[in-house]
């Protein structure tokens, strides 16, 4: 299905301030705000209504982190602008927001920021593309049958405007139509009697959840530095060095040699269920 959407830069730069929406189809809204930019925004009027937000940035290991929040209306007047600028200890230096608000008649009520902030949140931490620094999450709201649907549509249109604007948090890195056909896609990486598994995407190469990994103790010299701390990076999706989550590679080679702790190319070790390798595949 086509879909058409309008990017305004806001102050006709693309580093700037952006607002975001659908041409037609959808009474909601995204503004991309860096966080310098945040004080320009205090006559936008719609962002003193309520909404929801994602704040973007770095840990203290450079791993992309994100905090998923909302903003009601207060009885001074303010919405959801007013609760970016409250400090935020979970990822105090944000470096951008992505805020979320309804532009038709009806405004988002307190059960529908519930539902939307589970909803981002359950949908972040299954990505696992960004460190979601949310500590307690609201409950699974309940809504209507209508107002589910709307709300649904809500998440599903913020999701394609967040990855329009390069934050794909709501994403999978294999998605539901490379899963169905995954066992005629699947890669195989055979070394030192284990076994890693893998796919091609659109945006790099997956590492397969129950891949295996050579342990450091075997790792090749010019490795014994650098991979720990990748390896560190994705900790939370390994265990006993078996990944437990689908890890997203630029490329086949760099999955694997994060597999073996070797120098190895990637092309030539990974081969497809026929026997033939990705090399070769691709020829």
């Amino acid at each position: 299905m086509q879909t058409t959407i309008k990017l305004f830069l806001m102050d006709g730069d693309p580093a700037g301030r952006i607002k975001c929406s659908f041409s037609s189809g959808w009474n909601g809204c995204g503004y991309k705000i860096p966080a310098s930019d945040i004080y320009k925004c205090d006559d936008i009027e719609i962002l003193k209504t309520a909404g929801v937000y994602f704040l973007f940035g770095f840990d203290e290991d450079d791993n992309e982190v994100v905090y998923i929040g909302q903003g009601n209306i207060r009885q001074n007047g303010q919405g959801v602008l007013y609760r970016i600028k409250e400090p935020h200890n979970q990822i105090p230096d944000w470096k951008t927001c992505v805020i979320f608000v309804s532009t038709g008649d009806s405004v988002i009520g307190p059960t529908e920021l519930n539902y939307l902030e589970n909803k981002f949140t359950k949908l972040s931490k299954e990505a696992g593309r960004f460190v979601v620094k949310n500590g307690n999450t609201p409950n699974h709201a309940k809504l209507s049958e209508e107002d589910q649907a709307d709300m649904d549509l809500f998440v599903k249109n913020a999701s394609i405007i967040l990855s329009t604007l390069g934050y794909k948090a709501l994403v999978p890195v294999v998605s539901k139509k490379e899963k169905k056909s995954i066992e005629d896609n699947i890669y195989t990486y055979k070394f030192s009697g284990l076994s890693a598994y893998g796919i091609l995407t659109n945006e790099g190469f997956v590492l397969l959840k129950g891949s295996e990994l050579n342990p450091e103790s075997k790792f090749a010299e010019r490795w014994k530095e650098k991979l720990p701390q990748q390896r560190m990076k994705f900790a939370d999706k390994i265990k006993n060095n078996i990944t437990t989550s689908d890890i997203l590679f630029r490329s086949p080679s760099g999955a694997a040699c994060f597999c073996s702790g070797q120098s190895v190319s990637g092309p030539k070790c990974w081969f497809d269920t026929k026997g033939i390798s990705l090399e070769n595949k691709t020829k």
